[in-house]
Formats: C-alpha cells, sequence, structure tokens
C-alpha cells in the first residue's frame, strides 16, 4: 500500500476544516433559531464549539468509514501499520492527538506522517480501484 503524499495531506486537511466549519454553522443556526423562539440564550465558545465537532467528525468519519470527506476525494483511507481497518483505540488515539495545537509541526519533514499517525500506530494511504470493496 502506497502512502499518502504530502499535497493529498494538505487536500485532506484544507477539505476537511471546511466541512467542520459547515458544520458548525448549520449547528450554529440551528441552535440559534431555537433558543430565539424559546426566549433563553446559550452562552458558548466558538473555539470549544468548533473543536467539538471536529473531534466528533474525525472520530465517526475515521472509525466508521476509515476515511473523512477529504480522503474520499483523493481516495485514500486509514488503516493500522499492518494494513488492516484501525480499531476504536486507534482512532480514539489519532482523533485526541490533533487537538494538540502543535501537532501541525510534525508535518514539516520529509515524510507526511503525523504524530496523529505515529501515536495511533495508523497511517493514511492511498486507496486503488481494486480496494474500494474494503
Amino acid at each position: 500500500m502506497k502512502t499518502a503524499t504530502q499535497f493529498q495531506r494538505i487536500i485532506h486537511f484544507i477539505v476537511d476544516l471546511f466541512v467542520v466549519v459547515i458544520f458548525y454553522v448549520v449547528i450554529a443556526i440551528v441552535i440559534s433559531k431555537t433558543f430565539m423562539e424559546t426566549g433563553k440564550y446559550l452562552i458558548s465558545s466558538p473555539v470549544f464549539d468548533i473543536g467539538v465537532i471536529y473531534f466528533l467528525y474525525y472520530l465517526i468519519a475515521e472509525y466508521f468509514f476509515r476515511r473523512t470527506v477529504g480522503k474520499y476525494l483523493t481516495k485514500c483511507r486509514v488503516v493500522g501499520y499492518d494494513g488492516k481497518a484501525p480499531t476504536f483505540k486507534h482512532i480514539l488515539i489519532r482523533t485526541f492527538t490533533r487537538l494538540l495545537i502543535i501537532e501541525i509541526i510534525s508535518f514539516f519533514s520529509k515524510e507526511p506522517i503525523g504524530w496523529h499517525d505515529d501515536f495511533s500506530l495508523t497511517k493514511v494511504v492511498q486507496k486503488y480501484d481494486r480496494d474500494l470493496k474494503n
């Protein structure tokens, strides 16, 4: 299995960040309309809200589908180091590690491997047509 390129990883990040922001906007609109109709107010931090959506987006997408929207567009998926589907524990570690702000530094090496890959014993690989059923 060929690992995803640095360009593909950048595409994943940009597309997935866009998806998270869209989720946030939709949820914020629904919640604000609900609270405006009831006359109650919800005090929340947008940074916290986006963080929760970011966390849940990656956790759900990578555990159940082994890919996010960004990975789907580039025909990539997440696998364990052994090439098999990662366990929930692996995805949970992978997702928590992403929340580290300085984690982005890990991509400034020759190989496009982030700490969230290393710490969770997973990798992102290119998915070929013969692999589409998996």
